[in-house]
């Protein structure tokens, strides 16, 4: 805490969430959220976020077409009617951003204009170009449904989950060409090119560490041919167990005693040949079963006690998963940040590093434990 800051929330990246909150004044600025840009006067000077204005910004910086978006709303709050927003009302700002994005989306007159060139001209005075976007988009979703029942749900996670992660590496790409009306093949080209660059730039982000070219393109195809084998390897199937030898391989159709004697005793009150109304079976082997009779027992030469000392399972084959792999990724991101200085000199004081750990937050201590348990427990299996 400062006096140029009392709140502490000016040297924060990303900035910080705030919420206002008990400003009598202006009642109707209660529950609006903010972003702090400077402080001075004892008072703060924050932006104003509004789920509309938010939702416009995103929109037109990618897509465009929409002209300059709204400016905020700078307003002038005492320190004491700003609190920190908690992780609900982020989740509810999210939300709400989101759904006014789709809505200036839905209107968007390049969306609709891809929407009429989707529709057959059979159809274009019928149906609107939204409703022809709707309609391919239900489909798409059934289609996913339908994959999952026939590859299965797990495998197509992973598949989506490839495409999810290359389309976030060439967003800047294809978004470009979006923007700029240039053909799909030109964009589909460009995105190609520049996928390895992508991915090399998000690999230096997250690391702080400058990597060769080869190094990121090794690691994509690595990626790549990593899930490729998850999607062809088949999928175990469970074991049916089959009946023992000594067990009678199906039991016939059983019958009530009173009903078989009522059917010979109406044959020879209306003078019908003998078992003319008997069923097939009974005929022919002249024993009907009771419904009631109890099944023959088994005696002890009928048993097969190995069953009872089965063989112990294999013990499973060590590797290093997907999961383990993501867990080293991760233990070497938070290990670097809490072992280097910012300009990347190592930090030789134990004293700091483990007053840097404490002062981790309660969810980045988590996620360390539990990546360092899920990479001792893979490499212990190699010592089995």
């Amino acid at each position: 805490m400062s006096a140029n800051d009392p709140l502490n929330i000016l040297s924060t990246s990303p900035p910080a969430l705030l919420k206002l909150t008990n400003i009598a004044s202006r009642p109707s600025l209660n529950g609006q959220f903010c972003h702090a840009l400077s402080f001075s006067n004892e008072r703060y000077t924050v932006a104003l976020i509004d789920a509309p204005s938010a939702a416009a910004t995103i929109v037109t910086s990618y897509i465009g077409g929409m002209g300059r978006p709204p400016q905020p709303q700078h307003v002038r709050i005492h320190p004491a009617s700003l609190v920190k927003a908690s992780k609900l009302d982020e989740v509810k700002l999210s939300a709400m951003v989101a759904w006014e994005a789709v809505k200036l989306c839905a209107n968007h007159e390049k969306v609709v204009d891809l929407g009429r060139r989707m529709t057959p001209h059979s159809l274009r005075g019928r149906i609107s170009p939204l409703q022809t976007l709707a309609g391919l988009s239900s489909m798409v979703l059934c289609g996913l449904v339908l994959l999952g029942y026939w590859i299965g749900f797990n495998k197509l996670v992973v598949a989506l989950s490839l495409l999810s992660l290359l389309a976030v590496i060439s967003s800047p790409d294809w978004m470009e060409g979006w923007r700029q009306g240039k053909p799909f093949q030109l964009v589909l080209m460009q995105t190609m090119k520049n996928l390895s660059t992508r991915w090399k730039e998000m690999l230096v982000q997250a690391t702080g560490r400058n990597i060769s070219n080869g190094m990121a393109s090794g690691s994509l195809v690595l990626i790549m041919l990593w899930t490729a084998k998850l999607l062809i390897t088949p999928v175990a199937r469970r074991e049916v167990m089959m009946p023992h030898p000594a067990m009678p391989a199906q039991q016939g159709q059983k019958y009530d005693l009173d009903f078989i004697y009522k059917l010979g005793y109406d044959d020879g009150k209306s003078g019908a040949d003998f078992g003319s109304s008997l069923p097939e079976d009974v005929v022919l082997t002249g024993n009907p079963t009771r419904m009631h009779e109890m099944q023959p027992r088994l005696d002890d030469s009928s048993l097969d006690w190995e069953d009872y000392n089965p063989t112990p399972p294999l013990k499973p084959r060590p590797s290093l998963g997907m999961g383990t792999l993501l867990s080293m990724f991760a233990l070497f991101r938070f290990g670097k940040e809490l072992i280097t200085y910012p300009d990347g000199r190592v930090i030789r004081d134990p004293n700091l590093i483990l007053l840097r750990l404490k002062s981790m937050e309660p969810w980045r201590l988590g996620l360390i434990f539990m990546s360092l348990y899920r990479v001792i427990g893979a490499l212990s299996s190699f010592l089995r």
